[in-house]
């Protein structure tokens, strides 16, 4: 009997640390600490840095877009959700809402594949499921 809570306690434990790990070190700086501006602008000049520099930051987790002028844009986004309190209400089984908090880094490229222009974006939305 000791074995198996001893076995069940450490089972649990590493499944708590596991879940604690850290995300893919695919990137070597995290969209979450570098959208802000001043931030970016110390890894990203305008003219100067290349796509190859932009993949190694952030990684090639964002979606292409070409624009009217057919230059290739790179949107890079980070969504945060925030479940409502009385998603705890155990009674409520029908309904969950959410804040989302969406921060977006946005990389317009000239022809040679150098950093046109860039901005960043956030915005708030709410998310509701409904079963019924």
């Amino acid at each position: 009997m000791k074995k198996l809570i001893v076995y069940t306690t450490l089972l649990a434990s590493m499944t708590l640390i596991a879940g604690c790990g850290n995300r893919s070190e695919e990137t070597s700086y995290n969209l979450e600490n570098c959208i802000h501006e001043q931030s970016l602008s110390e890894i990203i000049s305008e003219g100067k840095t290349t796509k190859a520099e932009i993949l190694r930051y952030f990684g090639h987790n964002f979606e292409v877009v070409f624009d009217s002028l057919d230059r290739e844009k790179w949107v890079y986004s980070l969504e945060n959700a925030t479940p409502w309190k009385r998603n705890m209400i155990p009674y409520n089984l029908f309904f969950m809402g959410f804040d989302l908090n969406t921060k977006e880094l946005t990389l317009l490229f000239d022809k040679e594949g150098i950093v046109d222009r860039y901005f960043t974006h956030s915005y708030k939305r709410e998310l509701e499921s409904r079963v019924f």
